[in-house]
């Protein structure tokens, strides 16, 4: 009998901003149909077809946002990364003709590695939001470099002894969030973490403020504000919503703290990683001189 294959479906957010994030959902084949059944009931009770977290000040979109992120928090079989990276650091910050295909290429292996970190030598089917700036030569030649099952001789480990596994992907996929609605959940999770960071003292205002002051709850406040005044207001209350929720379930996700939503530990329900160069040899890409870019 052949193993369930498991799956990772994933989405990026800020792709123009110098605060950039991926999120990737993983778990067994059955569960993620579970939770993308979840994420589909709560749209169609909602009236909307698509979770979307820069449209979070719409007040169906998150009625139905918090519904998935429920169903997630509640998934005993699932798992989310979030992975953040400035564009101003030192991996990137003053590289001259820097390929920031290639470089978003990277954070998607470092994301997709660390996923079969957790879980071990599975079969993987990756999803991905077709609205992305995977460029199909480059992804072709990425999967061929991500892919192959190698013998456990050759696994890598790290200082302490840990294996590194390799990705088996069988499957990869482009999809509508429309037709596949938990990627509209992890547009969601990456939206929520890169917006904690992007707007780290706002968000940490925020959430210093509404306990006991109704008024900065989602859609109560001054109805002459602006619409994108609304629409930020709107982003910090889910952050806080985000991290109310996770402490309920004693996720370790931290604010206040860290000024932007965080996790200590890696491998956890949720973890959010935000990168940061390992060292001078941790240098973004550059074009190839024969392209002519």
């Amino acid at each position: 009998m052949s193993e369930e294959p498991f799956v990772i479906v994933s989405d990026e957010s800020g792709t123009e901003d110098l605060i950039r994030s991926l999120s990737f959902i993983a778990g067994p084949s059955r569960a993620i149909g579970r939770l993308n059944k979840n994420c589909k009931v709560a749209l169609s009770e909602s009236c909307r077809t698509e979770i979307k977290f820069k449209d979070i000040d719409d007040a169906g979109r998150c009625k139905a946002a918090k519904v998935a992120l429920t169903a997630f928090l509640d998934c005993p079989d699932c798992r989310a990364l979030c992975l953040t990276w400035s564009m101003q650091d030192s991996r990137r910050n003053g590289l001259h003709g820097r390929d920031d295909c290639a470089d978003f290429h990277r954070m998607l292996f470092h994301g997709l590695r660390s996923v079969a970190d957790w879980i071990g030598d599975k079969q993987w089917h990756w999803c991905h939001d077709q609205k992305s700036d995977l460029q199909q030569d480059e992804l072709i030649e990425f999967l061929k470099n991500t892919r192959g099952n190698r013998s456990h001789k050759y696994q890598i480990e790290d200082l302490f002894g840990n294996s590194r596994h390799f990705i088996r992907i069988a499957k990869f996929e482009q999809r509508c969030s429309k037709q596949t609605p938990i990627l509209g959940l992890a547009d969601l999770l990456a939206g929520v973490c890169r917006h904690s960071l992007q707007d780290a003292d706002g968000c940490v205002a925020h959430y210093r403020a509404r306990c006991g002051q109704s008024q900065l709850e989602l859609g109560s406040g001054d109805t002459t504000e602006s619409p994108t005044t609304r629409a930020t207001r709107a982003k910090r209350e889910f952050v806080a919503y985000v991290k109310d929720e996770c402490g309920k379930r004693r996720l370790g996700v931290s604010l206040e703290s860290t000024r932007r939503l965080a996790t200590r530990r890696k491998g956890t329900k949720f973890w959010i990683w935000h990168y940061e160069p390992q060292g001078q040899y941790d240098k973004a890409p550059l074009r190839s001189k024969n392209t002519g870019s």
